[in-house]
């Protein structure tokens, strides 16, 4: 017959969601007021009912005896049971156990077996209390992720005293010169540093100012130098495309005239006499867009428009925009067009989806959150694709529409 008793194996699984929250470790640092205490930490033990130790005596006798046994396994390291009398009309006085307390952080890692990693956690904390006090805080919230990256603790310590010294330090940070950091460990826990370095840059350490919350990436934030962002681009008329030295045609006879890269600051003062630009997000597609007069096709990144942003002179221009037929193609087009007001879609609507059905595919991770710089028409198909009332997930990449379809699509709109 089951019980509802509480059982060695309840308290176990009690206490070992009290680890996985942090609880015990968080135990184990100086608290910051009376209210931030931890432990004692009282299990509450579920005990049978007065009906129940008579109908079910034997079965009691053995639930007592695992009780028991939790208190004494451990010696004076482990636990302590709390009893409370129960007086029977027909069994007479018994004592009946009503919880587990563990007084220390100790006790719980001893019993869960944890007693390593609780000793590893309590270095780990106090080295970076000496350096970074400020961490406090962050340290009771996530105790667990200190654990996680225990072998790569002290080099992340360097890392934010590092930062912390050299504020803004516009270099690269291949230059960052420390004994066992590269810029691989530094790639791979930058979500990490940002987060302390956040904490230790927050209005109550007093440093605020030395980062910027807002920038778009980790060198932005913290004033390092950034690799330029290049502009891809191709004259799809040639009689604009500006000759190659005869020395690069002779060398390197693959480069084609009307193929250009150039970083943002270049591309910004460019200022060519174009009438039409269209952005196109698959490579294949950009290399192989049929020649328009007086026109230039971008290659596209997705998200994120800064680098075209800084070309003022692109302002004036007729844009086209060409990117997959799913929910993340309308909003990269919404972010592009909050650039870019005058920013059309090419090939993005519903005549185009439902002539490629046979071509879609599934969209990995769809987004649904609202876009304000789309028109009527590509509203309603946004969101037919983000509810799936066309099916679901329905994906249909550029390069899957049909070559023929797509020049028909251009002189639609270009050449009407």
């Amino acid at each position: 017959m089951k019980s509802s008793w509480t059982t060695p194996k309840d308290l176990k699984l009690s206490l070992e969601k009290l680890w996985d929250r942090g609880v015990i470790l968080r135990g184990t640092l100086p608290p910051l007021s009376e209210g931030d205490l931890e432990f004692p930490l009282i299990l509450k033990i579920k005990t049978p009912d007065s009906s129940e130790i008579l109908d079910r005596f034997p079965d009691v006798q053995q639930w007592l005896g695992s009780i028991k046994i939790l208190e004494n396994s451990r010696d004076q390291q482990g636990p302590q049971v709390e009893w409370k009398e129960m007086n029977h009309r027909q069994l007479g006085r018994n004592l009946i156990p009503t919880a587990l307390v563990f007084s220390t952080p100790e006790q719980a890692a001893l019993f869960l077996g944890k007693m390593t990693n609780l000793k590893t956690f309590k270095e780990l904390a106090l080295r970076t209390l000496e350096s970074f006090p400020q961490l406090r805080p962050w340290l009771s919230r996530k105790p667990l992720k200190v654990l996680e990256e225990a072998d790569s603790w002290d080099r992340i310590l360097l890392v934010l005293r590092w930062l912390q010294d050299h504020p803004k330090p516009e270099i690269y940070l291949r230059q960052i010169d420390l004994p066992g950091i590269h810029t691989k460990f530094i790639d791979s826990h930058k979500g990490l540093l940002t987060e302390l370095m956040t904490e230790l840059n927050s209005p109550i350490s007093g440093n605020v100012g030395l980062d910027d919350p807002t920038a778009p990436s980790f060198e932005a934030r913290f004033g390092f130098l950034q690799k330029p962002s290049l502009i891809r681009f191709r004259y799809l008329d040639i009689t604009m495309a500006p000759p190659l030295p005869a020395t690069m045609t002779h060398s390197m006879p693959h480069l084609k005239p009307q193929e250009m890269a150039l970083n943002a600051q270049d591309f910004a003062v460019l200022g060519l006499d174009v009438e039409w630009v269209i952005i196109l997000e698959n490579e294949i597609t950009w290399l192989s867009f049929p020649p328009l007069e007086k026109s230039l096709a971008i290659f596209g990144s997705g998200y994120g428009f800064e680098a075209l942003g800084k070309a003022a002179w692109l302002r004036d221009k007729k844009i086209l925009y060409w990117g997959d037929l799913d929910t993340h193609g309308f909003a990269i087009l919404d972010q592009l067009r909050s650039w870019f007001p005058q920013v059309q879609s090419l090939l993005m609507n519903k005549e185009t989806l439902m002539a490629h059905q046979l071509l879609w595919t599934s969209e990995p991770t769809p987004t649904r959150r609202e876009l304000n710089h789309l028109t009527s028409e590509e509203k309603e198909l946004y969101l037919d694709l983000a509810l799936n009332k066309l099916g679901s997930k329905v994906r249909l990449e550029q390069e899957r529409i049909r070559f023929g379809w797509m020049e028909q699509e251009i002189h639609k709109v270009i050449r009407p």
